[in-house]
């Protein structure tokens, strides 16, 4: 779980808004030719949108692509937003055989204004056995969680130097 001081969800969001701040920071985060598709009303309360990457390989050593389905919806008597989304690797060493699955809860701290939490929950779904499963996992959560971290560090310092300047 993350809490950054002086963002509320709202400022948050911005990173999930298809806008030039996401495209900037998913390129810091080693995201190639960051690409989402605009948000549509799939239910009530409930909006889908597509994304898709390379990997730079600096992020990994055989390259690869990444597309996710994203859902985002307000959370029920809470003042936040949640964000699901499943992920898919190409390209990648066993990345036909699971699918990642995230998570965002992003909450405004009543106690502390212009402050919100985030906490970012993964998991992974098999859908083809391997013997080298634990292995794959252990280096999936390492990874994914470095790179989330690396993520929402680009984001706060993007957008406390912007909300510093103005």
């Amino acid at each position: 779980m993350a809490c950054f001081e002086l963002l509320q969800v709202e400022s948050l969001m911005e990173m999930f808004s298809g806008g030039p701040l996401e495209h900037k920071v998913m390129q810091k985060a080693g995201c190639l030719d960051y690409s989402p598709t605009e948000w549509e009303l799939v239910g009530c309360n409930i909006q889908q949108r597509q994304t898709s990457y390379k990997f730079d390989k600096t992020l990994s050593r055989y390259g690869g692509e990444a597309t996710t389905t994203q859902q985002k919806y307000t959370l029920v008597n809470r003042d936040g937003l949640a964000i699901e989304e499943v992920m898919t690797l190409q390209g990648v060493l066993l990345g036909d055989y699971f699918s990642l699955q995230l998570k965002y809860h992003m909450v405004n701290v009543p106690s502390k204004p212009n402050t919100c939490n985030v906490q970012v929950l993964l998991g992974i779904a098999w859908l083809k056995s391997t013997k080298q499963q634990k292995k794959v996992t252990k280096n999936i959560i390492s990874n994914s969680s470095n790179r989330l971290k690396e993520l929402f560090a680009e984001l706060e310092k993007e957008l406390t130097s912007r909300n510093g300047a103005s």
